[in-house]
């Protein structure tokens, strides 16, 4: 809309459709935690209204437009923790992160997938089914986006976690050899009682896992989340740290080519790299500030062992 690429008539459909997206996603949004108590979208799984169906993919297609909103209109702590323990509880129904037991129905979310009546369609002929197979590589972007958008500690390694093991489990459902090495999707190297599933090359899949990929992406080209209690701590140490070394620089210099030389500027070179790194990575310069005290406490330990000698 920005680019400059559309006529009038273009730029005008859109932004009417824009507008119905963005309400359509309130709206939905709105359903989906409606009452004071429990969210409907926490009682899963999501039920259809029209034909009346069920199924954990109902529930991650809910909490997918859920996620959207709360990237768009700044989620609080109190919506991300209860969006991220729907997510362990959807990995965990939707057998992600939990083995499969015999029998198990829920093999069918997988494959042969879930599939959805489109309404309509049988007006023009027999009734078409749209069938979904990509539960788990879309469960994991939507992990990932919320990891993004998290800017609590806990949740965020809790959603760390959960990717990470979502992702093995998506990892070991690539083909291994033939036709397709690389790609997706073997159902059966994580659900070996699925019998009826047969190895087939899944571009579908494939790029969904892609879009994972560059959501991964996206995740750690941001900044680590800072903590401040760990910025103040970060600081405190640097205080002590820059205190101390000016107490070593007003000592007798040695020679500029020393080794006590070298450590002094290899002290205030990391010193300064530390300062630099404490509003953004407090937990990294904290980790930079306790070797130079150590070696700060060295120097000086030294330098009175010396002094006793003498």
């Amino acid at each position: 809309l920005t680019l400059g690429l559309l006529d009038e008539d273009q730029q005008k459909l859109a932004e009417m459709l824009r507008l119905r997206w963005e309400l359509s996603q309130q709206y939905w949004s709105a359903i989906a935690r409606f009452g004071g108590e429990r969210w409907p979208l926490e009682d899963l799984p999501w039920q259809t209204t029209g034909l009346r169906l069920e199924s954990e993919y109902f529930s991650l297609t809910v909490a997918a437009i859920l996620v959207h909103d709360l990237v768009r209109r700044k989620a609080t702590d109190d919506d991300l923790t209860r969006t991220v323990a729907i997510m362990e509880r959807l990995a965990d129904r939707g057998r992600v992160t939990s083995r499969m037991t015999k029998n198990d129905p829920t093999i069918l979310l997988h494959t042969p997938g879930v599939t959805m009546p489109l309404a309509g369609s049988e007006r023009t002929g027999g009734q078409l089914m749209w069938r979904m197979t990509d539960f788990s590589a879309q469960l994991l972007k939507r992990i990932i986006q919320l990891a993004e958008l998290s800017r609590n500690i806990g949740a965020q390694d809790r959603l760390l976690r959960l990717a990470e093991q979502s992702f093995e489990h998506l990892w070991k459902r690539r083909i291994d050899e033939g036709e397709g090495s690389g790609l997706w999707d073997n159902i059966r190297a994580v659900y070996p009682d699925a019998h009826d599933a047969g190895l087939r090359m899944s571009w579908s899949i494939t790029e969904r896992v892609t879009e994972c990929l560059v959501a991964a992406r996206i995740l750690y080209e941001q900044q680590p989340i800072r903590s401040p209690e760990l910025a103040e701590l970060a600081r405190e140490l640097l205080s002590e740290a820059t205190h101390l070394f000016g107490k070593e620089q007003l000592e007798a210099s040695a020679a500029p080519d020393g080794s006590r030389a070298r450590a002094m500027r290899s002290i205030e070179s990391r010193l300064d790299h530390a300062r630099s790194l404490v509003d953004d990575r407090p937990a990294t310069a904290f980790a930079l500030a306790l070797p130079v005290l150590q070696e700060l406490d060295t120097l000086a330990q030294a330098r009175g062992a010396a002094a006793q000698e003498v």
